[in-house]
């Protein structure tokens, strides 16, 4: 007698059930990295925005300071505008020096010796001010500046404004600038 046997090879391939909980398990996976990776594309975007902000504002105070410091006095100041007697270093001549804000275009420009250069974009409506405080400190409070409104007095200049920009799809970031600068040869 002869003895047969046969093999039957089972080929096996995946259930309705696994392949559909395979599937479920991949999506959700699929979803939260996808979500984490638009999470972090948008933060991204915001840390990016507020870097530029400071970066625009930093450079604009740190010229506006500069000029402020160096001005010989304080000719006007509005809301909207400041205007400087400056001295020019390589000369000596005195000129005017005025920064002017624009709420309609939400910027600030620098006019000196006839250039015209914009220091700022973006400022948030009429949240630019200039303010003068007075040289000497009423009752002898040195640590305290008055509020003046006559230039002659003029020993501290207060500038501030809020700078913004909308990102799209996700949202207005913005950047708050405050300084007081003292005139030096005042």
């Amino acid at each position: 007698m002869r003895a047969v046997f046969s093999f039957k090879v089972r080929a096996r391939g995946f259930t309705l059930v696994e392949t559909v909980l395979t599937t479920a398990v991949g999506g959700v996976a699929f979803a939260a990295v996808a979500s984490m990776m638009l999470y972090g594309s948008k933060s991204t975007a915001v840390m990016g925005n507020y870097g530029d902000l400071n970066r625009f504002s930093r450079n604009a105070l740190d010229q506006m300071s500069t000029d402020i410091r160096q001005a010989n006095k304080v000719l006007s100041c509005t809301n909207n505008q400041l205007q400087l007697q400056a001295v020019d270093i390589n000369t000596g001549a005195a000129s005017t020096l005025t920064y002017t804000y624009d709420p309609v275009g939400q910027t600030l420009t620098r006019i000196y010796a006839g250039a015209t250069n914009t220091l700022l974009k973006g400022i948030v409506t009429n949240s630019m001010q200039f303010a003068m405080y007075q040289r000497n400190p009423v009752g002898g409070d040195v640590t305290t500046n008055y509020l003046t409104t006559n230039a002659t007095l003029c020993k501290v200049v207060q500038v501030s404004w809020t700078c913004s920009r909308n990102i799209l799809g996700v949202g207005q970031t913005e950047s708050v600038q405050s300084a007081k600068v003292v005139i030096r040869k005042e």
